[in-house]
Formats: structure tokens, C-alpha cells, sequence
């Protein structure tokens, strides 16, 4: 079995980050660990670096109303196995299972600012003509009235064709 060494993919994001994600169920976590084999570090690295840019335009853009604190983002999901994904009912066909999609949350700032975040993210990368080419989707936040119920996410994946749609 091929073992991966926990290192920074970049200045915010560890590789184990991205092996499943923080969405996924511990028996998803623990199959994406022994089907490793189908993980591909490189493509990663490269989705990686792509969104570590999106972070540090997030961060110029939000840090200032987070009383300046750096806003990160969690990985909901990364790397699923197509054997995970078949189980759950879905078409194996993702590019999860590529090694080339995230799902992010924005974190370390409050619910409200996180909505905000995901909203701005709709709007500047779902154009096609926006400045993501790969695909790119959310998954909207959910309110009651003002309440923050869900947070939401932003998948963003580097198929290098644009492709946009909802969740």
C-alpha cells in the first residue's frame, strides 16, 4: 500500500486535508485511505495551488470585516474513490474521484461573513466568463430569516473546459 507523507500542498492546505474531506462520512475517510492507490498527488497539487489563490483573494477582499483574521477554508471533500462513490449511489464519474475537485467551506470567521463569502464566490466564478476555467458550482446557503441555518460550499475542479451548474 502507498503511504503519503502529511505535508502543506500549499501555504493553507495539507495533503491528509484533502484525502476525503471533512464531509465525508469516517467509513468514506477510511475507504479513500485504502484505496489510496487511486489518489493522484500531482493533480491535487495543481487544483491546490489554484485555490490557495482563490483564498488569498478571499482574504484581500474579507479579512478587513473578520477583525483581521485570516479566513480559511475547510475541505468538505477532495479525493472520494469511485469504489465510494458507486456505494453511494452516484455515477463514479466525478472528478472527485480524479483527484481533481474540492469542496470548500469558508471557516475561522462567523456564519453570516461565511454566506457572504460563498454568495461573492457565486458571483465572481459562475459566470463562464468569470475567472474560473474548470468546473465550478455551489451548494447555497441555507437561512431562517436571518439565522444562518447551513453554510454551504463552493466545489471548484480543474477539468480545464468551463462547466458551471447548482446543486
Amino acid at each position: 500500500m502507498r503511504t503519503l507523507e502529511n505535508k502543506n500542498l500549499t501555504k493553507n492546505i495539507k495533503l491528509y486535508e484533502v484525502i476525503g474531506g471533512a464531509s465525508m462520512p469516517p467509513e468514506g475517510v477510511a475507504m479513500a485511505w485504502r484505496l489510496i492507490a487511486g489518489f493522484n498527488e500531482a493533480r491535487m497539487q495543481a487544483l491546490c495551488n489554484r485555490v490557495q489563490e482563490v483564498l488569498d483573494i478571499v482574504n484581500s477582499v474579507f479579512r478587513a470585516r473578520n477583525n483581521n483574521k485570516p479566513i480559511t477554508f475547510i475541505i468538505g471533500s477532495g479525493y472520494r474513490p469511485r469504489e465510494w462513490e458507486i456505494l453511494r449511489g452516484r455515477s463514479g464519474n466525478s472528478r472527485h474521484v480524479l483527484s481533481d475537485a474540492l469542496d470548500i467551506i469558508p471557516s475561522n470567521c462567523s456564519a453570516r461573513l461565511a454566506v457572504e463569502i460563498i454568495q461573492w464566490m457565486n458571483t465572481r466564478y459562475s459566470p463562464v466568463a468569470g475567472g474560473w476555467n474548470g468546473g465550478f458550482a455551489i451548494s447555497p446557503p441555507t437561512m431562517a430569516g436571518t439565522k444562518v441555518v447551513r453554510i454551504g460550499f463552493a466545489h471548484f475542479d480543474n477539468r480545464g473546459t468551463v462547466a458551471r451548474w447548482e446543486y
